[in-house]
C-alpha cells in the first residue's frame, strides 16, 4: 500500500553487498547467508537485515508485509541463526 519494495535473497561469501543509499551488509559465511532489503516507492534502499551467526546455510525464499508494516521471510535455516537491523 505505500509503495515500499523488500527483496529477499542471500550473500554466497564473506563479502559486502552495497543495496546503495550507504546500506550494506556483509555476509557471514562462505555457503549463503540470507538477506532482506527495504527500498521506498522511489527505490532508495532504507535498511537491510542479514544473518550475523550462522554455522551453515540459511536462505530466505519468500517475503510478506502486513498491514502494520511488520514483515515476515520464509525459508530454512540450518543450525542456530540470528538477525541484525541495519538502519
Amino acid at each position: 500500500g505505500s509503495g515500499n519494495v523488500y527483496i529477499v535473497g542471500m550473500i554466497t561469501s564473506i563479502t559486502t553487498a552495497d543495496f546503495g543509499n550507504g546500506v550494506t551488509r556483509t555476509g557471514q559465511v562462505i555457503n549463503a547467508s540470507p538477506v532482506i532489503a527495504k527500498y521506498n516507492s522511489s527505490l532508495v534502499a532504507q535498511w537491510a537485515v542479514t544473518a550475523t551467526t550462522t554455522p551453515s546455510q540459511n536462505v530466505f525464499e519468500g517475503i510478506a508485509v502486513d498491514s502494520s508494516g511488520n514483515v515476515y521471510a520464509a525459508g530454512y535455516a540450518i543450525g542456530t541463526t540470528s538477525y541484525v537491523y541495519t538502519g
